[in-house]
């Protein structure tokens, strides 16, 4: 595997900062590009963009290294090494997520579709009480939410992690059109601390990525030794 980190120079990130009002499927695409070199190949490669007004740089972890276009060599270049992480059960780390907190359910007449667990939180809250008291818990719902997402992919991933360690910040919603019809997910980031306890469980979990939407910047955990 490898772990990349993709950057621009000044040029290339006003020109890329032009699009912050863009979908997510512009900075898709531009990430596809790195990997052109077999087009015929499915999407192996999970991201998280890292974008700001000063900077935007994207995170790859992918099983072939990222080549750059000829077209865009002179504003964009890419650092890649093997990623290889060394793990240790009971080992804490710092980590940075982005995902989209969904949950599949199945409808009375059959049908499973995705829904949002930051939205229904949000919906019980506003229906149970509209008052300034339940506003202001809100917030708080939506943490207890996210956290009970992360928690019951922990055994399958290979992590705990304590609720008073993990934040929950950046709630977004995305929709944008994609080959005639219109794909819409929502993203939130989760950071803080969490413990390994299953080595190759979470090996497979950096590779791969956790939740859906991985294909639109969601999934890869970042992670750093604690100081």
């Amino acid at each position: 595997m490898h772990f990349s980190k993709i950057t621009f120079d000044s040029h290339g990130l006003t020109r890329l900062l032009q699009y912050r009002g863009a979908d997510e499927y512009f900075f898709h695409q531009l990430l596809w590009e790195l990997f052109s070199d077999q087009p015929s190949s499915r999407r192996d490669f999970i991201y998280h963009q890292a974008l700001s007004a000063s900077q935007a740089c994207f995170y790859i972890v992918s099983k072939r290294p990222p080549t750059v276009p000829p077209n865009r060599a002179e504003v964009m270049f890419a650092q890649s090494k093997p990623y290889h992480p060394t793990l240790r059960n009971a080992q804490s780390l710092n980590f940075l997520v982005r995902v989209n907190p969904a949950v599949r359910k199945t409808s009375l007449d059959g049908r499973t579709a995705r829904h949002d667990v930051v939205m229904e939180a949000k919906r019980i809250a506003s229906s149970a009480d509209n008052s300034p008291t339940a506003r202001m818990l809100t917030s708080d719902l939506v943490t207890q939410r996210c956290q009970a997402w992360l928690s019951k992919r922990c055994e399958l991933h290979g992590f705990t992690f304590k609720s008073e360690e993990v934040m929950v910040n950046a709630y977004r919603q995305h929709s944008f059109p994609r080959r005639g019809s219109r794909v819409s997910f929502s993203s939130v980031e989760l950071s803080g601390i969490l413990t390994v306890c299953d080595p190759d469980s979470f090996r497979r979990a950096l590779y791969s990525g956790i939740g859906p939407a991985k294909g639109f910047g969601n999934g890869l955990i970042l992670i750093r030794p604690r100081t």
